[in-house]
């Protein structure tokens, strides 16, 4: 035989147990690689539910660019946005809050005054944060009666030159916005939704 060939047809490793028959060291070697083809096959399975999750939220991403660029008001922007996070993204809580600098819209739990945001807005950093923990006030303040449910926090910054809003994420898993966890989409959906509110803030008088 050639150096380095190791000549699997010739070689048996004995049982353990004398009366059973010996097991053969291609035996042995074609179990290795069915164990290996499962692993193989799991792999490609994760790899391909991964490709289907990030299809299906470069859809989402789609529908909401779309939906803000047919929006016909600011007023509506953040309520928009909120039900396609909900529907799309299938998030559990969402709360949007901006700074409203106008006479339009009127105060809502959604627009309301500067003064009124100071001190969420200061929780607020320039990218994502993930597993953000809140003070039951903020918590209660952005979810209300649902806070006590929520285990997880996302915060998403709304700005231009300076943070105006925020969109609060919420889930009752606690792993579900782990700091770990990749924030690139959730930087998109803020740069998508700041746009648009700038692009109205600047038509509106």
């Amino acid at each position: 035989a050639a150096p380095g060939v190791l000549l699997i047809t010739e070689t048996n490793v004995p049982h353990a147990d004398k009366g059973g028959a010996a097991v053969s060291l291609i035996e042995r070697q074609v179990q290795l690689l069915r164990d290996r083809n499962f692993q193989s096959e799991n792999q490609l399975h994760q790899l391909l539910s991964v490709a289907r999750e990030n299809d299906r939220l470069g859809e989402s991403l789609h529908r909401l660019a779309l939906s803000l660029l047919s929006v016909d008001g600011l007023q509506h922007i953040p309520a928009l946005t909120r039900q396609r996070l909900l529907d799309d993204f299938r998030v559990e809580w969402v709360a949007v809050r901006v700074a409203c600098q106008h006479d339009l819209p009127a105060q809502t739990p959604e627009w309301q005054s500067g003064e009124a945001l100071q001190d969420l807005l200061a929780l607020v950093k320039k990218r994502v944060q993930m597993g953000v923990e809140l003070a039951t006030t903020h918590k209660t303040a952005l979810f209300g009666d649902d806070a006590g449910l929520i285990q997880s926090v996302a915060l998403i910054p709304l700005q231009g030159e300076r943070i105006f809003g925020l969109i609060a994420l919420g889930s009752q898993d606690p792993e579900r916005y782990n700091p770990r966890v990749g924030t690139l989409i959730l930087e998109r959906i803020g740069e998508l939704v700041s746009a648009a509110l700038e692009t109205w803030m600047r038509k509106t008088p």
